[in-house]
């Protein structure tokens, strides 16, 4: 029997894309809780034309919806496990499980998260989707997606909401200074966008924003953590629901909560956008101004973002409440508890080492928010 009982895997070894740094940190977080081996096979090996080859095939084999071909170098596991977990981005990267040639064999219990699903992708997957079968439990980012992953296999499927590394991602101090006026990550309404810029382009405003799509990261730690310090020096960060982008005609207006709303909160920032049109969404973020919900008309920013800023006992109320909240319930080793207790399998002391880091840091906040609302309650906003 392996030292640790558990065996987690990942796709993000194989692939250098931002799009994966969540798989990366959620198994990273996994990893420290303990008990845990952590495994990320690189991709296979294949020649500059092979390569070439391998990618015309899988475009071919999607459009006829097969599978694409694994991606994944085989890894032949050693040791008996009584629990594997699979964190998977997507469906697609399903087809990576086989590259575990003797998981079933060697690991008592075995379940799989999947951190996007597209539903209306699913009949063209079904293929794909039996290997779910394999598995003992599904965990779905969102319970539409469960609810429809559930029509393609046997396998229980349960909701998982997705989180954040509430340590990494917020400020130890309410006074930490936000030299970034606005962030925008992901999707972003383009009116908006360019006002943010031309104010950028008038003087002192600082506006961050991404200028491409997929881009490839030499170090997915390095990533995240440039990602992480934005978010924390950001004074508002831009967060909408997956109505808006381009994704939004695939899913039928089924919405989720997209990670940027734990990664938001979690660092303090005053998240600006649209709220999530969906339930689980009223009662992950029920707190007051978890969301200001931006108007429709760009020209009426500015005005709104003027008001937050004359107003510093609001402003501060919500940088507070929202890294507190993320910190007692969005933190990813609360999911990771979740997952184990769901499967039985006895949670590692690491797992509540990381719990009372986490209140820990709700103490500190706690004390140092008492003490700024009384030096900022004699102050009228606007003054």
């Amino acid at each position: 029997m392996a030292n640790n009982r558990i065996l987690v895997a990942s796709g993000h070894g194989k692939d250098m894309s931002l799009f994966v740094t969540n798989c990366f940190e959620f198994s990273s977080i996994i990893e420290a809780a303990g008990d845990v081996d952590l495994v990320a096979p690189k991709r296979r090996k294949r020649s500059f034309l092979g390569d070439k080859l391998n990618r015309v095939a899988n475009k071919l084999r999607r459009v006829a919806r097969k599978p694409r071909r694994i991606e994944m170098e085989p890894y032949v596991i050693e040791d008996d496990y009584e629990f594997f977990f699979f964190v998977c981005l997507n469906v697609d990267q399903l087809v990576d499980v086989p590259a575990f040639v003797n998981r079933q064999d060697k690991c008592r219990k075995s379940a799989v998260m999947l951190l996007e699903v597209i539903n209306s992708e699913l009949a063209s997957q079904t293929e794909t989707l039996r290997l779910l079968d394999t598995f003992d439990h599904v965990f779905a980012f969102s319970r539409h997606s469960a609810e429809a992953l559930q029509q393609y296999t046997k396998t229980p499927c349960s909701f998982l909401p997705g989180g954040a590394d509430c340590l990494a991602t917020g400020p130890a101090s309410l006074k930490t200074e936000r030299p970034i006026n606005v962030y925008s990550m992901g999707r972003r309404s383009e009116d908006l966008h360019c006002q943010f810029r031309s104010w950028s382009d008038e003087g002192d405003f600082f506006y961050v924003y991404d200028i491409g799509h997929g881009l490839t990261a030499y170090s997915l730690k390095d990533a995240r953590a440039l990602t992480l310090s934005m978010i924390r020096r950001a004074q508002y960060f831009i967060c909408y629901n997956m109505m808006v982008g381009p994704k939004a005609k695939l899913l039928g207006g089924k919405d989720w909560i997209p990670f940027r709303f734990f990664e938001g909160a979690a660092g303090g920032a005053v998240m600006i956008g649209s709220r999530p049109e969906c339930a689980e969404f009223k009662d992950l973020f029920d707190w007051p101004d978890a969301v200001i919900d931006m108007p429709e008309d760009p020209a009426s920013a500015r005005p709104l973002l003027e008001s937050l800023n004359r107003d510093p006992r609001r402003v501060t109320t919500i940088r507070y409440r929202n890294m507190v909240e993320a910190l007692r319930r969005h933190d990813w080793v609360h999911r990771w508890e979740n997952v184990l207790v769901s499967m039985s399998v006895a949670v590692p002391a690491g797992v509540m080492v990381r719990k009372s880091a986490l209140e820990e840091r709700i103490v500190t906040l706690s004390a140092e928010y008492e003490y700024l609302i009384n030096l900022l309650s004699n102050i009228t906003p606007g003054a």
